[in-house]
């Protein structure tokens, strides 16, 4: 491509993800009944934002954050930790945490000089974990100094979602693009912060949420150049074994996000596959699809208990403000608002 064409490439894309850029909403009294919406953004392009879906207006506020603040959430908000009040934002290509009020949007302090950081996990009352993309290593951040207290080396790698069961925290390990398939997930001891033992799974394991009592399931993305298949595993944590599992069919891609939800009642998992799905927990029965693509490019997921709505995000061109449709647990459309740029996360106050 020509120096010329090249420069009016980039105006035209300048121009349009501006024209795509969230106005502030004004000022906003905020319910007890809503969602948190994150908005990753564009890599490089510090356009990341939080929204906030009020369910008793029915009406979406974008850049809640920003406009509390009088500045941007930064580069890439990779996900939010929601501990009583506070809201922990996890931004990953700006290198840091903000703390924010969950009820006026406020800033409440960062943690800065984290390496890649990716999702947040409160371990005892004292400390926050937050696994890592780069650094080979998870970050203990104490919760009262907002500072890091130290790291400690979780050898294979990419530390990605975490979900503690006891003093045990299990810890998921994507394969990098460039890399070979990864199959485990890891256990690692909260006190000593070393591994103590794993579990099997399909090839790059990105996701894991709790199951019944004793049990957790497990998203395993597949590996596309390897050509190995990834699926949905239900794991038993105590015999440390997979107890049942749907194999992905061949081809098609997810990318990483928040693409897996168990049902409250223990009935049901949904998982995102290009289209949203749903199986019985209780068995390998054969996946349902609930709501399809249809060509939108749906990129996060999560069914809400609270609601009994399934949430889900269309990307759309990955550069242009994203959309969020809501379903019922059974698929039946419900509405849909605009929200920021590349919708990857829905979350409810505890």
């Amino acid at each position: 491509m020509r120096y010329t064409d090249t420069l009016m490439f980039i105006l035209v894309l300048l121009s349009a993800i501006s024209c795509c850029e969230e106005k502030p909403d004004g000022p906003t009294t905020k319910t007890p009944d809503g969602i948190f919406v994150s908005n990753e953004g564009t890599f490089n392009f510090n356009n990341a934002s939080v929204g906030w879906y009020d369910l008793t207006q029915k009406k979406y506020f974008g850049q809640v954050y920003r406009d509390s603040n009088d500045v941007k959430v930064g580069d890439v908000l990779q996900s939010i930790l929601l501990t009583g009040d506070t809201a922990w934002l996890v931004v990953n290509n700006s290198n840091r945490m903000l703390l924010m009020d969950a009820g006026d949007f406020k800033q409440k302090g960062e943690v800065r000089g984290l390496t890649s950081p990716r999702y947040a996990l409160p371990v005892g009352g004292t400390y926050i974990w937050v696994s890592d993309y780069k650094s080979d290593s998870i970050t203990v951040v104490d919760r009262r100094t907002l500072r890091e207290d130290h790291r400690f080396r979780f050898t294979p790698g990419w530390s990605e979602q975490m979900l503690k069961v006891g003093t045990k925290v299990w810890v998921t390990h994507p394969a990098l693009y460039s890399g070979a398939p990864t199959h485990y997930i890891y256990e690692v001891d909260s006190r000593s912060e070393r591994i103590t033992d794993s579990i099997r799974v399909p090839a790059s394991p990105v996701a894991i949420v709790r199951g019944r009592t004793g049990e957790g399931w497990v998203y395993c993305q597949g590996h596309t150049p390897s050509g190995t298949p990834g699926g949905i595993v239900r794991v038993s944590f105590e015999s440390k074994e997979v107890l049942d599992s749907v194999t992905f069919a061949s081809g098609g891609t997810q990318p990483l996000g928040a693409g897996l939800s168990y049902d409250a009642k223990g009935v049901r998992v949904f998982y995102l596959r290009e289209d949203v799905f749903v199986i019985d927990a209780a068995s390998s029965s054969s996946p349902r699809r609930i709501v399809p693509a249809e060509g939108k490019t749906f990129y996060a997921m999560r069914y809400i208990p609270d609601l009994g709505e399934v949430w889900v995000s269309d990307a759309i061109d990955f550069v242009q403000r994203g959309v969020v449709e809501r379903y019922t647990s059974d698929g039946v459309f419900l509405s849909r608002f605009t929200a920021g740029v590349i919708p990857n996360g829905f979350y409810a106050l505890p």
